[in-house]
């Protein structure tokens, strides 16, 4: 499958959603060595936020409700044209 030159040249963007700040960093470390771009939110309202940003993968934690409740995260990135 061939891409696009834009998609070859730049960097994978993922979203590291973790409400534990050394959890988050040690996750983010570990995929930016990976080649990947991160970038960061520690709740739901923050991810929400960074779905302005071209995003290609999301890694969130979901067994605390308070953090991605109801699925808003997901939610939220369907909706959204530019994931």
């Amino acid at each position: 499958m061939l891409q696009s030159p834009d998609l070859r040249s730049r960097r994978p963007v993922v979203l590291v959603v973790e409400d534990e700040f050394l959890i988050r960093m040690q996750a983010a470390e570990m995929i930016e060595e990976s080649g990947f771009k991160v970038v960061e939110a520690s709740n739901a309202d923050e991810s929400v936020a960074m779905l302005e940003t071209r995003l290609d993968i999301a890694v969130a934690e979901t067994a605390r409700a308070e953090i991605c409740s109801d699925s808003r995260l997901a939610h939220e990135e369907s909706q959204s044209e530019k994931f």
